[in-house]
Order: C-alpha cells, then structure tokens, then sequence
C-alpha cells in the first residue's frame, strides 16, 4: 500500500547520501590550505613632505595561528630609529605581543581592544571603506584577485580620500595575514579582514599599491617565500624579556 512512497523516500535518502560528500569535497577544494612557511615583501615609497625615497623590507612568518612579523626601513643608517619592533600574533589567544628589544619587554595586547581603538579612531574621523573586488588579474606567475579599497572621510574634508589595491592569490594557500599598505597588516580579530575574506580575499597578499589623492602611490611586492616548517620559539616571547600584559590597551 505504502510502496510508491516508500521508494521515493529511499531515493531521496540514497541522493542525499551522494549529494552531501560531493557538496563537501567541492567546498574543501575550493578553500586553499594554511600557509606555513615565510613571506618577504619589499616596499618603494616616496615621501612627498620630506623629499625622501626609500625601501622597506617586511618578512612574515606563520605555522597555523602564529604568525611573526619583522619590518624595516633600510632607506637610514640608524637601524633603531626605522626598525619595526618586532610583533607576533597568536590567533588562538587572540593577542598581539610587541617585543621591545631594546627594553627587554613585551608588551601583551588582546587583538579586540586593539580593533576597539582603530574604530575609535575611525569614528572620530569619520571614515567611510568602500571594498570592491575588481576581478582576477595575473601578476607574475600568481593568478590574483584584485581588490580596492578605499578610505574616505564623511565630514572631515581636509584629509584626503586613500585608495588601497590589494593582489591577493589562492596559489599559495591561505594566509592569517593581509599586509596592505605601509606598516599596515590586517588578521582575525580585525573588520578590514574579514570584510576581505567575504569578498573573496582568502590567500596570500602578492602585491599592494597605496596613494592619497594627489600623491605618488607607494608599491609593494612579495619578492620570494620559502614553504616550511617553523620552530615555536620564533613565536615565543625571550626567556629574558619582561612581559607586561595591557588586556585593555589603551
């Protein structure tokens, strides 16, 4: 009496069965596996106001949710003046560590309250990010999405509109960091990186460009990287370092 429907609910249950692991792998496809291993970037900018040129060197290092990264100008003699105190980020804690060479300390920051003070910041001046994905483009051997983002000012007419194109490609997996603009990296935690990573912007930065209406734009290129495992002591804070920890910063 029952058997016309029960064959329709066999079919169905024997569909569902195939329809869900294929739906399942095709999405594990398409999401590119973590990148573990080091970035080097190097960044020619000109300063208008100071009349300088220069180079800076940023190499990013990441195993999982550790990430490490080191930054300097190689543009001035004084190292200690144009070196970036190194920072590293651990994910899992959902903290950013400052280490502070020259005072042996580290500063221990909670990535929420860091986002906290950047959209205070961003309140208080008004400013309006307009994201666009302007499709895919192929810089050197890497296939890229190209995205522009752009920083405008609601009310605040005298600061100028800044304009962000961002490469970013799959073909090396995906990487915790979006380093975008000068001295400027987004990760987990933060709205700028998660507004890119649902437009599509899950991979690793190849190259980036940034200019201020009016100015010469600042360009950024990923020169090499190296695909390996790290030590967990290039994440760790030194054994004779200080550790300060400001969970609410600032």
């Amino acid at each position: 009496m029952h058997y016309k429907s029960d064959k329709y609910l066999i079919k169905f249950f024997f569909v569902k069965k195939i329809i869900i692991p294929l739906l399942l792998a095709f999405a594990f496809q398409r999401l590119p596996a973590q990148f573990n291993g080091i970035l080097y970037y190097e960044n020619d900018y000109s300063d208008k106001w100071f009349g300088t040129k220069g180079k800076v060197l940023t190499t990013i290092y990441e195993s999982g949710p550790h990430a490490r990264i080191e930054s300097r100008d190689t543009s001035f003699s004084g190292k200690g003046v144009t070196t970036q105190n190194p920072l590293l980020i651990d994910l899992s804690k959902g903290t950013i560590t400052h280490l502070i060479p020259k005072a042996h300390r580290a500063m221990v920051v909670s990535i929420s309250a860091w986002e906290k003070m950047n959209q205070k910041a961003n309140d208080e001046a008004h400013a309006v990010y307009d994201l666009e994905n302007a499709g895919q483009e192929k810089i050197g051997q890497f296939s890229c999405a190209h995205f522009v983002l752009t920083k405008s000012y609601a009310k605040l007419k005298t600061l100028k509109p800044a304009h962000y194109d961002i490469w970013i490609t799959k073909d090396l997996g995906s990487s915790n960091i979006r380093y975008i603009g000068g001295y400027l990296y987004l990760y987990g935690g933060m709205d700028l990186y998660t507004k890119l990573a649902n437009a599509g912007g899950n991979g690793v930065v190849v190259k980036w460009q940034f200019q201020e209406t009016g100015s010469s734009a600042t360009t950024c290129m990923l020169m090499s990287y190296k695909k390996e495992s790290l030590p967990a002591t290039l994440f760790s804070t030194p054994a004779n370092y200080t550790i300060v920890n400001a969970p609410n910063f600032p």
